[in-house]
């Protein structure tokens, strides 16, 4: 009783060799660019967060070098915690409603419309 190249009628299995190709996968040769390694995303990460605390303070200095009250920096901050609170609920369920990559088409759209 044969099926397919194993033994089975002895109450072990004996692989037939004959099915299995020896040859293994060749390795790519073309270079990757540099903006889609990983010492790229590194830098780029690295940066975001070494910028943070700046962009932080400059937000929070806002106000024409004190001319203007200090409830327009509070309702400022208002408003910034409000939308970190809605995007952080509703971005993983966006993500994986549409992927990653028109997640982060529509994120760097929206930051483009903001310096336009």
């Amino acid at each position: 009783m044969s099926t397919h190249g194993a033994d089975v009628s002895k109450g072990h299995a004996e692989i037939d060799d004959s099915d299995v190709s020896q040859e293994s996968p060749v390795p790519s040769t073309t270079r990757t660019t540099f903006f889609r390694t990983t010492l790229f995303q590194i830098l780029v990460v690295g940066t975001c967060a070494f910028c943070a605390p700046g962009i932080w303070s400059a937000m929070n200095g806002l106000g024409v070098g004190g001319s203007q009250s200090p409830d327009l920096v509070n309702a400022a901050n208002a408003l910034l915690y409000a939308f970190m609170t809605v995007t952080c609920f509703l971005g993983p369920w966006l993500t994986n409603l549409i992927g990653f990559k028109y997640t982060l088409a529509i994120g760097s759209r929206l930051a483009i419309s903001q310096l336009v």
